[in-house]
């Protein structure tokens, strides 16, 4: 993961990214101007997964000089995909990045650092009984 807080530049992504050799994997949750930095980021080869939606145009100039593969993908509510990465998480073979855990009062809060884009990891809600 690289961490860019306090540093949103492409030099985080170049000088961050594997000590300057890139990565194999870009994995995009966030879309936005950031699509198009991911590149900079990545290895010669390297491929970058992106799960956002996003407008045209499409920033493919970075992925065109390091020979990337794009891989885009529309997620959709499917139950039992989402029990089948529970029970990964369950048996600690998914082990989710978790940034920050508010209480669910703090919704809005919560709501407004994931807009801003500041998170090293995902936002929780906890939900008490």
């Amino acid at each position: 993961m690289i961490n860019y807080i306090g540093n949103p530049s492409n030099a985080v992504f170049n000088e961050g990214a594997n000590n300057g050799n890139g990565v194999d994997v870009v994995f995009d949750t966030v879309g936005g101007d950031v699509f198009g930095r991911n590149f900079d980021a990545l290895k010669v080869y390297g491929r970058a997964v992106c799960i956002v939606e996003r407008e045209a145009p499409y920033p493919l100039l970075g992925a065109w000089f390091k020979n990337a593969t794009i891989h885009t993908l529309f997620m959709e509510r499917n139950r039992e995909r989402l029990d089948q990465l529970a029970n990964l998480v369950s048996d600690g073979r998914l082990k989710p990045v978790v940034g920050k855990t508010l209480p669910l009062a703090d919704a809005a809060r919560a709501h407004e650092m994931v807009e801003e884009g500041h998170v090293g990891g995902k936002v929780v809600l906890a939900v008490s009984d």
